[in-house]
C-alpha cells in the first residue's frame, strides 16, 4: 500500500499558504467560506494523482503548489456548477479523461 501522507501534507500546506496570502483580498465572511472550502479537508485525490504522474514522468522538484492549484480548480468547479464557463471547462476535462 502506498503512503500518501507526506504528499497530502504538502498539498494541504500549499493550500493553507494560498489562503493565508489571499486573506486580505476578501471580506472576512467570504474569506472564511473560501478557507473552509479549500482547507476544510478532503481526499486531495486530484492533487495526489498529479504528484504521482509528475514523479512517474521523472519530476523531482516539489510540485505541491501545482497540486494545490489543481485542488483549487476542482473545488471551484464543484462550487460553481451552474456557471457556464465552469460547466464548459468541466466538460472539457471529462472529455479528456475518457480519451
Amino acid at each position: 500500500m502506498i503512503d500518501w501522507s507526506a504528499d497530502r501534507a504538502g498539498v494541504d500546506r500549499a493550500l493553507a499558504e494560498a489562503c493565508d496570502r489571499a486573506a486580505t483580498r476578501f471580506p472576512p465572511k467570504l474569506f472564511d467560506a473560501v478557507q473552509y472550502s479549500l482547507v476544510g479537508g478532503g481526499k486531495r485525490f486530484r492533487g495526489l494523482l498529479l504528484l504521482s504522474s509528475y514523479r512517474a514522468a521523472g519530476g523531482r522538484a516539489d510540485a505541491s503548489k501545482l497540486a494545490a492549484a489543481v485542488e483549487m480548480l476542482s473545488t471551484y468547479l464543484k462550487l460553481r456548477p451552474n456557471d457556464a464557463a465552469a460547466r464548459e471547462l468541466r466538460d472539457r476535462i471529462a472529455a479528456q479523461e475518457t480519451k
